[in-house]
C-alpha cells in the first residue's frame, strides 16, 4: 500500500514554528530548520515564499476570539514572559497553556481551510480503497 500524501495540508507543527519564530517570518526571513511549508507563489509572482506564510497567519489570528487573540499576542507576537501573561489574564498556567493550545488550533482549521482531515478520516478512506 502507498501512503498518501495531503497537498497543500500546513500540519500544526508548521503552525507552532512560525509563531514561535513570528519576527523572522515577519521580516521574510526562511525558517532553514525544516523543508518548504507552502507550494504557493514563486519570487516570479511577486510573493517570496516566507510572505505569503505571513500572510497566511496573520488571517488567521485575527479570526481568532478576542480571548485567544490576545493570547497570541502575548506569548507569540509580544512575548511576555509568562509570569506577566498570567497575572495579566489572570489564569492558572494550565488554563494559559490551554488556550494556547486551542489558539493553534483554531490557525490550524482556518489555514488549511477546513481541508484538514483527521487520521481516523484518513485510515477509512484507506479502507474504503482497499476494499
Amino acid at each position: 500500500m502507498t501512503k498518501r500524501k495531503i497537498q497543500d495540508y500546513i500540519s500544526k507543527k508548521i503552525i507552532r514554528l512560525w509563531l514561535d519564530n513570528y519576527t523572522a517570518v515577519a521580516a521574510g526571513d526562511r525558517l532553514d530548520s525544516t523543508k518548504p511549508h507552502n507550494s504557493g507563489p514563486k519570487p516570479v509572482d511577486g510573493i517570496m515564499p516566507g510572505r505569503i506564510n505571513l500572510i497566511m497567519l496573520n488571517g488567521a489570528i485575527e479570526s481568532l476570539s478576542q480571548e485567544l487573540k490576545a493570547v497570541v499576542y502575548s506569548r507569540w507576537i509580544n512575548k511576555l514572559p509568562l509570569e506577566q501573561a498570567l497575572k495579566i489574564f489572570g489564569m492558572q498556567k494550565a488554563e494559559y497553556l490551554s488556550a494556547c493550545d486551542q489558539a493553534v488550533d483554531d490557525i490550524y482549521y482556518q489555514v488549511n481551510g477546513g481541508a484538514t482531515i483527521t487520521k481516523g478520516a484518513l485510515s477509512l478512506v484507506d479502507a474504503i480503497f482497499r476494499s
